[in-house]
Order: structure tokens, then sequence, then C-alpha cells
């Protein structure tokens, strides 16, 4: 295929390949932009596991605005997945560090190996999708709304912000499980 003929090289073709959800398009956006992501906040400090979250999590947030159809529609792919891999690194870095509960074991430093030519995104996209309404829901707040869970818990209607704790880890767990990688957090 030529550079001309090459789909990743089109923007229009290239944001209707992502609103189509085509496996094509992910890997384009990653194949184009997770360097430049990568190496911006390997210079703000992050690890490479912080990087690959922050890719991660600003990949979720892109599909999910441009399935949903978002009043804001997203013009420029790569500024929407670089400003929000950016903030997501630095409101992490401003929170404070928190306890872990006894016995509880934290996740591996190691997160989905986004560095790998290989990974799929369409089976990411698949197992999203395969988490039930509600999972899906609460992550999309937490995640592409940034609601803390006081928040996400009254826009769903419950009394309790433990529902929303049990029912994100829950979903976590399912798209670990899901992906056969016990690091997806």
């Amino acid at each position: 295929m030529t550079q001309r003929n090459n789909p990743c090289n089109d923007p229009v073709r290239l944001a209707a390949g992502i609103r189509e959800e085509a496996e094509w398009a992910c890997a384009c956006l990653y194949r184009q932009h997770y360097p430049g992501i990568a190496a911006a906040l390997l210079g703000r400090g992050a690890s490479r596991a912080e990087a690959e979250e922050a890719f991660q999590e600003s990949m979720v947030r892109l599909l999910l605005r441009v399935r949903d159809g978002d009043k804001a529609p997203v013009d420029n792919p790569g500024a929407y997945l670089r400003r929000t891999a950016l903030n997501l690194f630095s409101r992490k870095r401003e929170q404070p560090p928190t306890e872990e509960l006894p016995g509880h074991e934290p996740a591996d430093e190691d997160s989905l190996d986004f560095g790998n030519s290989a990974f799929d995104w369409g089976a990411f996209y698949e197992a999203f999708l395969g988490l039930t309404k509600t999972e899906q829901k609460i992550l999309l707040l937490t995640f592409f709304n940034q609601m803390d869970d006081g928040q996400v818990a009254e826009t769903m209607g419950y009394t309790n912000t433990g529902t929303v704790k049990v029912t994100r880890h829950r979903a976590m767990a399912s798209l670990r499980e899901r992906l056969g990688n016990n690091n997806a957090e």
C-alpha cells in the first residue's frame, strides 16, 4: 500500500474508521501518536507503566466519545489523545497517595503492553462492550467525565459510594479477565 492510499494518512478516512469502530483506525492512532505522547509523559517524570495507562485511558475516552456521538466532536484525535493523557497524568500526580487496605496487593507496575505492536485494540474494545451497561456507565463517568465516586453515585441514583467502588472494581477485574491480563488497571 502506498503512502497516498494508506487510510492512516487520510484524516477523513481515519475519522470515518474511528466512528465505525474499525480496528485498523485504532492501530493507526496508536502507531501515529503513542510514541510522541509516551515521550512527553516520560519527560514529565512518568514511568513506562504510567505512560501506557494514561494513553490507554485516553484511547478509551476517545472511542467512547466518538461512539456516543458526543455534542463536542473530536476534530483532531491526536491532539485530544495528547491533551487527555497529559491531563490524566497531571491529575494522578496531584492526588495524595492512598493507603492500601490490609491484605490488598496493589497491581503490578506493568499494565497492558501498548509497546507491543501486536496489541489487539479490537479485543480491548470487545471486552469493554462485554461489560454490563451499568459497569460501562460507571467507567465512563469515572474516567471520561472525570467524576469522583460521590458524583457518580449521585448521577446513577445510588445512595452509597461503595456501590460505585465495587462496581468499578468488578468492571476492571472483568476487563482484565477478558483480556487475559491481570494488570489492566
